[in-house]
């Protein structure tokens, strides 16, 4: 069943991540037909008659020989702006018979082998914002059904698939309920080691046990404080947290999509949206849990990629600094509408999705994406980082 679910909510990108292997028809189509130099680059025209150009400094630079290039590592072991001059042009130019492999003779007698398939997916580049994991990102509101999965078969190292299909909801809906993790302390390591290891943070070198009763000062006590993010005070936040339930909580735990909300702002007010785009929110933070510290740092509410899509989201009141850019003092009432504006909806009913949290239950989310807010309890709390996440999930799809 909690396959099942992930499966039907998750939609692959079948062509937009560069894949290491193709179907029969798209072998066919990889296959080269003819090549030919040219004064700059080598002409490759394919079986399906389209043709392409690699110009000759991007071959050398990437030849794939063991000389120049470590295959377990994926890097390059030679430095070319010593070895390679940027006029270098091919002595000669070879094409298997099956059309499968490419040989490229150099001046000084150095032989570079291509695969067709390797020439293929390098012969337009990627798009500037190509998906990390070859999935979509699926926003969602207050109807939104989270998957689950089991803690055994993701911890399992005999079976990969439930961590792969896990990693991959996480990717595109960065919400995720794990059942069956048990009430002992630690679980969440053995959790957070199964991909990679804890994140460790201000608050502790790997796992922490939160506890929240009636006279702490806490946040997430009053439900109507808006919904946060974690840590924002930091200059790389971490992208991943997990929380595992140990005793029964007082409420209900709540999330909403924050990339879904900026989307309601963009369609709704752009004005507001390019001012929580533009100007960045002092985060700052002080204490000693394990350590003495006192961090600070600057993010945008929404942060945008180079085309314009929502990447990030640092969101969190109670760490929010009084200081403020320069530039928004013209500005500053204005500012304080769409951050209203953005609160409120992280606390409305159309964007909120709430869970019962039980004892021996863990929900992990996109720190960078899902805000939350925790009622009464004691839990465990974790991070991890996303380049470990999509690590391994990559490392798993082979």
């Amino acid at each position: 069943m909690w396959r099942q679910l992930c499966r039907s909510s998750v939609r692959l990108l079948r062509f937009s991540w560069p894949t290491r292997s193709l179907g029969s028809s798209g072998a066919k189509d990889s296959r080269l037909a003819s090549v030919q130099l040219q004064n700059k680059d080598v002409a490759m025209r394919w079986n399906n008659d389209r043709v392409t150009f690699l110009p000759y400094i991007f071959l050398r630079d990437n030849c794939q020989e063991p000389e120049s290039f470590d295959q377990a590592a994926k890097q390059r072991v030679f430095n070319p702006a010593f070895v390679i001059d940027l006029n270098i042009k091919a002595k000669h130019v070879d094409m298997s018979k099956d059309g499968m492999q490419l040989c490229v003779t150099w001046p000084d007698g150095h032989r570079s082998r291509y695969s067709s398939v390797w020439l293929m997916e390098h012969s337009q580049g990627l798009p500037p914002e190509t998906p990390k994991l070859p999935v979509e990102k699926r926003y969602w509101k207050r109807d939104h059904s989270v998957a689950r999965f089991n803690f055994k078969e993701i911890i399992n190292d005999d079976n990969d698939t439930p961590l792969s299909e896990f990693l991959l909801q996480m990717e595109s809906h960065g919400l995720v309920l794990v059942d069956n993790v048990g009430t002992e302390s630690n679980q969440i390591k053995q959790f957070c080691n199964r991909i990679a290891y804890p994140k460790p943070c201000v608050q502790g070198r790997d796992v922490t046990q939160v506890h929240t009763k009636l006279d702490d000062v806490s946040p997430y006590l009053n439900m109507e404080m808006p919904l946060c993010t974690s840590l924002p005070f930091y200059n790389y936040t971490p992208g991943v947290q997990a929380l595992h339930c140990i005793q029964q909580l007082s409420g209900k735990v709540r999330f909403c999509d924050g990339f879904r909300i900026a989307e309601e702002i963009r369609e709704t007010n752009p004005s507001f949206f390019q001012l929580l785009t533009q100007y960045p929110v002092h985060y700052v933070d002080s204490g000693n849990d394990f350590m003495d510290y006192d961090i600070e740092s600057w993010h945008v509410p929404i942060g945008l990629n180079s085309s314009c899509t929502v990447e990030e989201i640092h969101f969190n009141n109670q760490a929010r600094g009084s200081q403020y850019v320069s530039s928004l003092s013209s500005r500053l009432q204005e500012w304080y509408e769409a951050y209203y504006t953005f609160s409120s909806l992280t606390v409305s009913p159309q964007f909120l999705v709430e869970l019962c949290l039980e004892p021996g239950q863990m929900v992990v989310f996109d720190n960078l994406r899902v805000l939350h807010g925790m009622p009464q309890g004691c839990l465990e709390m974790a991070y991890l980082d996303w380049d470990e996440m999509r690590s391994r999930a990559r490392v798993i799809m082979g």
